[in-house]
């Protein structure tokens, strides 16, 4: 009973999970096809975005859709490489390269 208990939990997760394409911007692009694709995923009130990209050029990278838009202006320490990139996201959406 219990195997069939967590199947249904499962199953109620995954109705909740709204899953997208990223809007990227700036010549943004997907990496390849032999890594994730650029997604914004919302579930139980929390937005994923992940993904590899390239080419881009400094600043704007993506436009998150307004139901994953934060209130304030968050900050994220990313991996490039063997280095670290700083990551802002923006009330309006944009997610920006700052540093």
């Amino acid at each position: 009973a219990l195997t069939n208990d967590l199947l249904q939990v499962n199953k109620e997760n995954k109705k909740a999970t709204t899953s997208q394409a990223l809007d990227l911007v700036n010549e943004w692009e997907p990496y390849s096809s032999e890594y994730a694709a650029p997604t914004v995923s919302l579930k139980h009130g929390i937005c994923t975005v992940t993904g590899v990209i390239k080419y881009g050029k400094w600043g704007d990278i993506a436009i998150l859709p307004e139901n994953c838009r934060p209130n304030k202006r968050l900050v994220f320490n990313l991996n490039n490489h063997g280095e670290t990139s700083r990551v802002d996201v923006f009330p309006d959406g944009t997610v920006s390269w700052i540093a």
